[in-house]
């Protein structure tokens, strides 16, 4: 694929740049993506050319329902999803696992890209891994839906300007509304219906004329009545709208913030017609000018933002106390006694700053000689000890947003048969920041000595 810039006016830089796409679909589906140096930002941009003929509804159907599911980027989210399941398969050794059986062009897709019966549950517009990321998708081609209607009735329908009534019998218009193709999608028509006559099909070299249709008597004066010069051939195929021009910005929800979606508008019903000076082929060709609202980063500043921030988060994420300052967490006791299948004991943790924790108990293993305690050596809880919970959540305090406080509770489940009471266990306080980098890692919060009674 070529690349795409913009013209006129554009800025100097890299703005736009193509990549190349690869299509499969026998309706002769082609596509082309252009992307921001936002990579975030996927302006996709599809021709097709459906089944022709009157009665062949249910194939350009099934040309649209190809498409969507079989159009497909390497460079795509699902893309690269697909891959790592593909990897995962080969290590697990399951060799062609994910391969379309058949190869040829379709060799890296599987069933479930197709739709089969083991397919995934379809996206909220039925398009597959291609369309699915674009912001903005602009599908324009010659689908060759026809009119519902005598050759005769639809040529004396748009001579005469009739395009609103011609449009109800539609194929196009009643296939979308019934939800089979083009699903997500609009057509530019700010009028509700066309306001320009049906692009096909025209005898080629003919020019289109206007002609004063002679009122009646006593009716005032006439009125201009086009001549279009449909097919004149014994076939005299129903004129209709084959050539057509589909869009849509971002799909919705696809965005935490309103206001980084792609939109998509049309000014005038005018900026959707065809162009009837053209003769040298039996189609009028169609064009829409859109309006598309795409949001814009100055990435240094986004970068230096961002940085800011993150280093706002870690340095209020509870880093290690200094020296002589409160504790970030305290307990409400320090020492502990359980009676053996009696009513539980609880001790109070309490966040002192503004920060939120994890917070996670383990027990301490005693040092050598039983006298001390190694910190950050974890043990088992004792079989006779019930602590609950043993990992939560511990808010910051009621000012910053939260509650601050916790219960930890805590049971002897037995005594262990034996003329003395279990040695006492110290149970030690993990904390762990909740909005912190992982790079801040875990600190010792307070702990509290638990013996039986």
């Amino acid at each position: 694929m070529s690349e795409g810039r913009p013209s006129g006016g554009a800025p100097s830089g890299p703005l736009w740049y193509g990549r190349k796409a690869r299509a499969t679909a026998d309706s002769s589906g082609l596509a082309s993506t252009a992307e921001r140096a936002d990579p975030k930002r996927r302006l996709m941009f599809v021709n097709s050319h459906f089944a022709a003929h009157q009665e062949r509804v249910e194939e350009r159907n099934e040309h649209y329902s190809k498409i969507v599911r079989q159009l497909h980027f390497r460079n795509t989210s699902k893309a690269a999803s697909k891959q790592r399941q593909q990897q995962q398969a080969d290590a697990w050794g399951r060799p062609g696992a994910g391969c379309y059986p058949g190869g040829g062009a379709d060799a890296d897709l599987d069933p479930a890209d197709l739709g089969g019966p083991d397919a995934p549950a379809a996206e909220p517009e039925d398009h597959g891994p291609g369309m699915t990321d674009a912001a903005l998708l602009v599908w324009a081609g010659d689908f060759n839906y026809r009119i519902n209607a005598s050759y005769a009735d639809v040529r004396a329908g748009a001579c005469a300007g009739r395009l609103a009534e011609l449009f109800q019998l539609d194929q196009c218009r009643a296939e979308m509304e019934k939800g089979a193709v083009f699903r997500g999608l609009r057509e530019p028509l700010v009028a509700e219906h066309p306001v320009f006559v049906p692009t096909y099909k025209f005898d080629k070299g003919v020019p289109a004329s206007e002609q004063l249709v002679p009122a009646a008597e006593g009716a005032g004066s006439g009125r201009s009545r086009l001549n279009l010069p449909y097919d004149t051939s014994e076939k005299q195929r129903v004129p209709a709208w084959t050539d057509r021009v589909f869009y849509r910005g971002s799909r919705p929800g696809s965005h935490d913030v309103a206001a980084e979606e792609v939109s998509v508008s049309v000014s005038a019903a005018e900026d959707y017609t065809c162009v009837l000076e053209v003769n040298d082929s039996d189609h009028k060709p169609v064009y829409a000018l859109l309006q598309v609202q795409l949001p814009a980063y100055k990435q240094d500043q986004k970068r230096r933002f961002c940085l800011a921030a993150a280093a706002a988060v870690h340095a209020s994420a509870a880093p290690p106390p200094p020296p002589g300052s409160a504790p970030a967490v305290v307990a409400s006791a320090i020492s502990l006694q359980v009676r053996p299948n009696g009513s539980p004991s609880h001790v109070d943790l309490r966040s002192t700053g503004t920060a939120s924790f994890i917070v996670e108990v383990v027990v301490e293993r005693s040092a050598a000689g039983g006298s001390s305690y190694a910190p950050g050596a974890a043990a088992p809880l004792p079989s006779w000890l019930e602590v609950t919970p043993t990992r939560f959540q511990l808010p910051a305090p009621p000012g910053c947003g939260g509650h601050g406080a916790m219960r930890v509770q805590m049971r002897a489940l037995r005594g262990d048969g034996g003329s003395r009471p279990p040695d006492a266990v110290r149970l030690r306080f993990i904390l762990r920041p909740m909005y912190g980098m992982a790079t801040l890692g875990s600190s010792v919060g307070p702990s509290v000595t638990v013996s039986m009674a």
